[in-house]
């Protein structure tokens, strides 16, 4: 099976490997989407002046282009994209765009660089629906994911992905948290092997019968991605201390979180409605105050039934301590969080009267995807107000 890539060296490093489940057709490794439709500057690999060969192969491709047209044309099935070529150094030059190296290269020295910035902004404009149709050409598009703490890259890398990641229509993810002691250009075999074995599973002859997902706790959260294309209808099952603590509605949505609240072992339970495959639980997470994010953690007051999907926004984005409600009719909680009389209370809380404005600042602050997930766990809503609200919400964006 043939597949294209836009990378960088670490996916070059994983197709290596022997038992790599395709066939490379295409590969742009090591550039920035802003240059593939630049204008070409037609240069023979002998007038590139540097005697490393992976230097001369990445520096003639830059400057002649014509990539992006392959890519646009191509037969392949599959297309994995890491987005570290992002990382290199850009520069304009005569209104186009090239690695910084390449036009050093080829002693042109009048480009003006990029900062990070300005080219997050040219990003912005490119990435446009005919960007999104090429990817959306293929049977399947893998997303490789790095996360790195406190990394402006690794924040940087993750903005351009939130430009188009949720309008890609058959992608699988796999996400790699990465401490700062690793070099991902240059890190021992074991990480590529990872990466290679987790995309390996995706050609498996038992891809459909079981239930493959990405996992993820970051800050406080517990997240599962299911990486499976197609119709399919989960719940999903939080367990604390080995024991079923929350779980799910059924949905089809193939995204789903928890946010921890108290130190303890967790792990995700995914079960298909119709039992057609055996349940999968993730692996055992512990979570303790440390890894806490630095929410703040407050009281909110429970406002009424029509207006519950407010404190659900503050709940997906606040660290709540409790909430001020009725405990007779919530007294296992609501969504495993404490309800309590207000006498039981004596610090200061956020009435119900601010909810609607806490929440709007809260959804406005939503990068793309936590917005499309938090609009796609809401529009099968009963609340018509909240349909308008999120009609009108779509409608800005």
């Amino acid at each position: 099976m043939l597949v294209d890539i836009i990378g960088s060296r670490v996916l070059r490093h994983v197709t290596e490997f022997k038992n790599f489940p395709y066939k490379v057709n295409n590969f742009i490794i090591d550039q920035s989407i802003l240059t593939l439709t630049s204008e070409p500057i037609p240069t023979s690999m002998k007038d590139i002046n540097t005697t490393e060969l992976t230097d001369i192969t990445i520096a003639h491709r830059d400057l002649n282009k014509g990539q992006w047209e392959k890519f646009k044309k191509s037969n392949s099935s599959v297309l994995i994209i890491d987005l570290l070529g992002e990382l290199r150094s850009i520069s304009e030059y005569k209104q186009s765009y090239y690695n910084t190296d390449s036009l050093e290269y080829i002693n042109i020295n009048s480009g003006k660089k990029l900062s990070r910035v300005e080219q997050f902004r040219l990003l912005q404009k490119y990435i446009d629906d005919s960007f999104i149709d090429v990817l959306n050409q293929y049977e399947k598009v893998i997303i490789v994911k790095f996360i790195e703490d406190n990394s402006e890259e690794s924040d940087f890398i993750a903005g351009i992905f939130d430009m188009f990641e949720e309008k890609v229509e058959n992608k699988l993810l796999l996400e790699y948290i990465v401490g700062k002691d690793i070099d991902k250009f240059d890190a021992p075999i074991e990480f590529y092997h990872e990466i290679n074995m987790d995309i390996k599973r995706f050609e498996s002859d038992s891809y459909e019968s079981q239930l493959l997902f990405n996992e993820l706790l970051l800050d406080n959260e517990l997240s599962v991605y299911m990486n499976f294309i197609g119709d399919r209808e989960y719940i999903y099952e939080l367990y604390k201390n080995g024991k079923s603590f929350k779980k799910s509605k059924p949905t089809r949505s193939r995204f789903f979180k928890f946010q921890l609240k108290e130190p303890a072992k967790y792990r995700i339970r995914v079960n298909l409605v119709d039992n057609s495959i055996q349940p999968r639980l993730s692996k055992t997470y512990e979570f303790t105050t440390d890894s806490h994010s630095n929410k703040a953690s407050q009281f909110i007051e429970m406002p009424d039934k029509n207006n519950l999907w407010l404190l659900d926004v503050l709940i997906d984005t606040t660290n709540i301590e409790g909430i001020i409600g009725n405990p007779f009719k919530y007294g296992e909680g609501y969504q495993g969080i404490p309800v309590y009389d207000p006498s039981e209370v004596k610090q200061d809380f956020l009435p119900a009267s601010k909810l609607l404005s806490t929440a709007l600042k809260k959804i406005s602050e939503m990068d793309h995807i936590t917005f499309t997930r938090f609009l796609k766990n809401n529009e099968d809503s009963n609340n018509t107000l909240l349909i308008d609200f999120l009609t009108y919400l779509r409608s800005k964006r």
